[in-house]
C-alpha cells in the first residue's frame, strides 16, 4: 500500500485582463479496487463559482464559472490517495478475448459501439495496414502479444516532440511524420487497435516514478501528466 500526494498547479498569464469562459476540470480520480481517494482540494484564483457533476463515464467534473476578468488564472489541485499496486503487472483478459479476431458479447455491444468505431479518416488504410503488421498471417493472434507489439512499435518508431497547441494530430499524420506528443501516440494506438475490432477510449493520468521516494538519485519526468 502506498500513500501518494499529487500537487497539480496550472497558471495562465496574459498581457492584459481577459474574460474567462466556463472551465471543466477533471482532477479528481475515481475510487477503485487499487486506489482510494483520501482527500481532494481545489484552489482557483480569481474566485470562481464551482459546481460538480458526473459525465457519461462516471467521472467527477468540476465546472468553474468566472464573473470578473483577470490577467492571471491559477488553479491548484491537491489529492491524497491510497494505492494498492500490483507486485507484478497483470493483464487479465477475458477468455473470449485472448486471441484475435474475437467478438464481444452481444450484451456489451450497445455500450461499446462508439469505442469500437474508427473516429478518424484513413482513406489509404495506412493506419490499418500498419496495425496488421502485428497480426499472425493466416491464423489466430494472441491479444496480449498484439497490444505489446503495437506499444513497442510506437516507442521505437516514433520521435517525441513537444507541442503546446491544443488538440491532436490525426493518426495518419502521426504515422506519416513519424513524430508526435504522448496524446498523439495514444490516439494512433486507439485507432490502430480499433482497426482489428478492439474497443478503446482515451484516458490520462500521472506518471509515478519511484525515484521520488529516494530510492534512486536521478528523477526523469516524475509527476508528469500523460495520455
Amino acid at each position: 500500500m502506498q500513500h501518494l500526494t499529487v500537487d497539480h498547479k496550472t497558471t495562465y498569464r496574459y498581457a492584459k485582463a481577459v474574460k474567462f469562459g466556463e472551465h471543466r476540470l477533471m482532477f479528481r480520480p475515481r475510487d477503485s479496487h487499487d486506489l482510494r481517494l483520501l482527500d481532494a482540494r481545489l484552489t482557483i484564483n480569481p474566485t470562481a463559482e464551482v459546481r460538480w457533476l458526473h459525465d457519461v463515464f462516471g467521472n467527477s467534473v468540476a465546472v468553474a464559472s468566472f464573473a470578473e476578468p483577470a490577467q492571471e488564472l491559477y488553479m491548484q489541485s491537491v489529492i491524497v490517495i491510497e494505492r494498492y499496486p500490483m507486485v507484478e503487472p497483470e493483464f487479465a483478459i477475458e477468455t473470449f478475448a485472448r486471441t484475435l479476431p474475437f467478438s464481444y458479447p452481444a450484451s456489451e455491444v450497445p455500450d461499446l459501439g462508439r469505442t469500437i468505431e474508427r473516429h478518424y479518416s484513413d482513406p489509404e488504410r495506412a493506419v490499418t495496414e500498419w496495425a496488421r503488421r502485428f497480426l499472425t498471417v493466416g491464423g489466430m493472434t494472441d491479444t496480449e502479444d498484439f497490444l505489446i507489439a503495437v506499444t513497442g512499435a510506437i516507442q521505437t518508431e516514433f520521435a517525441y516532440e513537444e507541442r503546446h497547441e491544443p488538440g491532436v494530430q490525426s493518426p495518419v499524420e502521426t504515422l506519416s511524420r513519424g513524430a508526435g506528443t504522448c496524446r498523439d501516440y495514444a490516439l494512433i494506438m486507439m485507432e490502430a487497435v480499433r482497426s482489428v475490432g478492439l474497443a478503446t477510449r482515451f484516458v490520462s493520468g500521472y506518471l509515478y516514478d519511484p525515484t521520488i521516494d529516494g530510492t534512486q538519485t536521478e528523477v526523469h519526468g516524475a509527476g508528469s501528466t500523460h495520455a
